[in-house]
């Protein structure tokens, strides 16, 4: 994420998210490591063991059993191209607003997810959104109020109410 400091009228961007297709590698690189270490822990394993550990070990190709979730954090929303404005995970008190726009890959459509909003673990808003496809964006909103500063989390529960993912942002 990267992080928006205001001054007056100045503004300037610090930081970069992690893209993910860098946290797929590392997933993938933590679970080859695992099948080397349960390897070398039998130096006298067969060629077909060796196989097998591999096979039951490695991560599958099919598709994705759960659905994958991203959200981030912005203080204004092009709704022409579907992306932030000022997306961040730090905001000044003087924000107004957040949107919270999520990318949602692998639930059967159509459906429903709902962004529950949370200030310093306190309910604030639930939203429920409409999701039209398999790989789909959506988005909600929070006005925030000036005494509404410290640790936000956006909860992103499916029709059922399970939780998906938890996203968080900070107001000082």
């Amino acid at each position: 994420m990267k992080r928006v400091l205001r001054t007056g009228s100045d503004q300037v961007t610090v930081g970069k998210s992690l893209p993910w297709k860098s946290i797929l590698v590392l997933v993938v690189l933590v679970t080859v490591g695992m099948v080397s270490s349960a390897i070398s822990q039998d130096a006298d394993a067969t060629e077909a063991e060796v196989v097998e550990a591999v096979a039951t070990e490695a991560p599958s190709t099919e598709a994705v059993s759960s659905p994958v979730i991203e959200a981030v954090f912005g203080p204004d929303l092009d709704r022409e191209n579907r992306a932030l404005t000022g997306q961040a995970d730090e905001f000044w008190a003087d924000v107004e607003q957040i949107y919270c726009l999520t990318r949602i890959q692998g639930l059967e459509a159509p459906t429903t997810i709902t962004h529950a909003w949370y200030h310093e673990g306190q309910s604030k808003a639930r939203v429920e959104l409409n999701v039209g496809s398999p790989d789909w964006r959506t988005w909600s909103s929070k006005k925030i109020l000036p005494g509404w500063t410290g640790k936000w989390e956006v909860k992103v529960l499916d029709a059922t109410g399970k939780v998906l993912g938890t996203f968080g942002f900070t107001v000082n």
